[in-house]
């Protein structure tokens, strides 16, 4: 039998102070960096049946398909101007690995047959080239199903329903006929950051209105406390727990340097979910300029989004997102990137 993917329920909304959400979104939109449009710019991911496509800034795109029992994924890389390739993803329940897998339209036409290659418990990887995905792309604009079925034990055979790919696929191509949208070279911060001892927030970031709405959010929760790191270009950043859902911990950034506090801004490209400013959610530094942040739309974590911004001595930038629309068991390193900046270090 195949594990389940589907059975969890979805992400109820975060505790947020409706002092934060009032208000404040539409100034976010208009004053966190790239001035995105959210309603004329194009969308970044496309879904239809049991298909997904995704592209990003730079028109490199992915198509995804999922198989009727989640026990397979098919993602296709397409990049624009370059070779694509993809890889199948297949699940089992027990550990064994299968030691090839043949991908076949229908159940007597064209088929191609794939190495599988080793993987943790109960997963395998098969790599597809170039020439490989020429083959299988036609395959897409049918009608009917595919099969990806495995040799050797376990014994597995997924079921892709086409239904849902070619509008996709045609997706992909339009979006690649646009301009590329090169993004931002950031500059990385000159100085690494420092956590700042027993940190006490100072009367600039406390008094803040939203600083204080979170105050009385995270009263619950007597064991968090707000932290702080300093950032290159003599500014700390505080971080105030504010709030937390079922699988999530909301977290305000604030900015000092000295003299003035102000929240933090954290641009998104469309699509994503609109935050009150300063706001991100499971968000951690990852090393000394930059943060992550994680969304899961479900407790699995296999769908939602991801941010990471980079600290460029004056503000934070967005340097990559990636963006998981389909729920259906994928670990975050297969989740397709919607944005990417370049960075020089």
């Amino acid at each position: 039998m195949v594990p389940s993917f589907r059975s969890d329920a979805e992400r109820p909304p975060t505790l947020l102070s409706r002092a934060l959400r009032f208000g404040m979104v539409a100034a976010c939109l208009s004053a966190c960096g790239p001035a995105w449009a959210r309603d004329a710019d194009p969308p970044v991911s496309l879904r239809s049946g049991a298909w997904l496509g995704a592209c990003d800034n730079r028109r490199d795109c992915a198509a995804y398909g999922f198989a009727d029992d989640d026990s397979a994924v098919l993602l296709l890389h397409l990049p624009r101007g370059r070779e694509p390739s993809g890889t199948l993803l297949l699940r089992f329940d027990r550990p064994d690995r299968a030691e090839g897998v043949r991908l076949q339209l229908g159940r007597r036409g064209a088929a191609l047959s794939l190495r599988a290659l080793p993987g943790e418990a109960g997963l395998a990887r098969a790599a597809l080239d170039a020439s490989a995905v020429r083959t299988v792309l036609p395959w897409l604009h049918q009608s009917g199903r595919f099969f990806a079925v495995t040799q050797g034990r376990p014994s597995l055979r997924a079921v892709f329903r086409l239904s849902g790919a070619s509008p996709v696929l045609d997706w992909i191509v339009r979006a690649q006929r646009r301009a590329v949208e090169p993004g931002p070279r950031i500059a990385a911060s000159p100085g690494p950051a420092a956590d700042v001892p027993d940190p006490m927030p100072p009367p600039a970031v406390a008094s803040l209105p939203a600083v204080r709405a979170c105050a009385s959010q995270d009263s619950e929760q007597p064991g968090q406390g707000p932290s702080a790191s300093s950032l290159s270009g003599r500014v700390v950043l505080w971080r105030i727990p504010c709030g937390s859902g079922n699988f999530s911990q909301d977290s305000l950034f604030v900015l000092d340097n000295g003299r003035t506090a102000a929240l933090a801004a954290f641009p998104v490209p469309p699509q994503f979910p609109a935050r009150a400013p300063g706001i991100l959610v499971n968000a951690e530094l990852d090393g000394p300029d930059a943060l992550q942040a994680v969304e899961p739309s479900r407790g699995l974590d296999d769908c939602g989004d991801t941010r990471r911004y980079l600290w460029d001595g004056r503000r934070f930038v967005l340097e990559r997102a990636q963006l998981m629309l389909a729920c259906h068991g994928l670990a975050v390193e297969d989740w397709p990137v919607v944005y990417r900046a370049v960075t020089e270090r």
